[in-house]
This record gives structure tokens, C-alpha cells and sequence, in this order.
């Protein structure tokens, strides 16, 4: 069964266990309050395995860097796991500019 919520230009899907956040074309401070909330939402059903999907995503500033760094770290702390799918050759060089690239389980 697939469950899907949309709020803003996030996208969540729950499947086989697994959930799935769809962002649009930016994750910017505008949009951390609407991914905070659908990642609240996945943690609530007990989800362990959260994955990203960035392939929409052109633009990220610190806050959108930022609330992946506390959502990766939640889900850590409760035995989780958090992964970010598809990123764009920008997103990747801005991973690596801030240094936080090696932090993230990416699929490519």
C-alpha cells in the first residue's frame, strides 16, 4: 500500500516500510518548515528507513543544508536510517563545499 501526503512541494510516500520524501526545486529556508514536518510525520509512524529524493532539487541554501544535518542525526539517534537519492551535480558541489558530502548515504 502506498500512502502519499503532499504539503508545499514536498512530496511523502510510504512504502513497504520505507518512507519517501520528494522535494521540489528548492530547498531553501521557505521550505525547511514543510520538510521538518513531513520528516516529523515519517518518525511518528515509526519509520526507520527515510530516503530523500533530490533529483528536482536546483537550489539549496544553509537552511535546507541544515535541516537534512539534524534529520540525518534523529534518525540516527533512533536507530534509523536517512538517505538522500539522486542529487544534482549542484547539490553534490555544495555537500562538498560545506563538507558534509561523506556524511550522507547518497544513491546515485
Amino acid at each position: 500500500m502506498v500512502v502519499v501526503e503532499i504539503e508545499s512541494n514536498i512530496e511523502t510516500k510510504l512504502e513497504d516500510g520505507k518512507g519517501y520524501i520528494l522535494l521540489g526545486e528548492t530547498l531553501s529556508n521557505q521550505d525547511t518548515r514543510h520538510f521538518r514536518r513531513a520528516f516529523e510525520n515519517l518518525e511518528r509512524k515509526n519509520i526507520k528507513e527515510i530516503y530523500v529524493n533530490m533529483a528536482r532539487v536546483n537550489q539549496i541554501d544553509s537552511s535546507g543544508v541544515g535541516i537534512l544535518v539534524v534529520c540525518l542525526k534523529r534518525a540516527k539517534e533512533k536507530g534509523g536510517n536517512f538517505k538522500i537519492m539522486f542529487p544534482r551535480d549542484e547539490v553534490k558541489r555544495i555537500f562538498k563545499l560545506v563538507n558534509i558530502y561523506s556524511y550522507f548515504e547518497i544513491i546515485e
